[in-house]
């Protein structure tokens, strides 16, 4: 049986402008952490510089960063089974995302900061719910991501959209879709492009400045 598309138009995807990024950083780096709550803010800032997904970031555990490969190894995630109880997969969503990803040194702090902090648990995770006894889910940071760009003024669109910040000033920076592509655990190639294809488009003219000085120069 084929499954019958959605008449729902797709949704845009909703990185945060620089300034916003910039302003969003400044509020959680000088948060003080909730007392007698859980503090997601490690999480939000390693999704920013690293592009993982917050499932694949909950069920991270020490093993899974690796300062001497310089490499985050992926390979879970958070789901939710049968009644609505969240447990660690082993795997993540697609094939695709059971990967390595490079620690840059812009996430290295956040997570050195996180091992730092990390304290034993019956799951072996980085990051664990200690009051409740049991995994941190992706629906609660995102509460916490809404939060606090309420308090801010920002369009509280999903801490997904962290993610997507990520892609776009990877695109901005000259990053290739081939690596995009890896370092987010896209399935296809295609998916990578569909997904950030208005982000493409706003790169023209840069690339055709780039184009022309390069060819200017030989």
């Amino acid at each position: 049986m084929r499954r019958p598309k959605s008449k729902k138009a797709d949704k845009k995807v909703r990185a945060l402008t620089p300034e916003e990024q910039k302003k969003f950083v400044d509020a959680i780096t000088n948060k003080k952490p909730p007392q007698g709550g859980n503090d997601y803010r490690l999480q939000l800032l390693i999704e920013l510089y690293s592009g993982l997904r917050m499932g694949e970031i909950n069920a991270l555990t020490p093993d899974s960063i690796d300062f001497d490969r310089n490499l985050i190894h992926v390979r879970a995630t958070v789901s939710k089974g049968e009644g609505n109880n969240w447990f660690v997969k082993d795997g993540t969503k697609t094939p695709a995302g059971m990967r390595d990803v490079p620690i840059s040194k812009a996430v290295r702090p956040f997570l050195e900061e996180a091992l730092r902090r990390y304290k034993k648990n019956k799951q072996n995770l980085l990051f664990f719910d200690h009051i409740s006894n049991t995994v941190l889910t992706t629906s609660q940071v995102n509460s916490y991501y809404t939060r606090v760009c309420k308090s801010i003024g920002i369009d509280p669109c999903g801490q997904h959209a962290l993610r997507h910040t990520f892609a776009t000033r990877c695109i901005e920076a000259g990053v290739q879709p081939v690596v995009l592509k890896k370092w987010l655990g896209h399935r296809d190639i295609h998916v990578t492009l569909d997904t950030y294809i208005d982000v493409y488009s706003d790169m023209d003219h840069i690339a055709a400045e780039r184009f022309s000085e390069y060819v200017n120069s030989l």
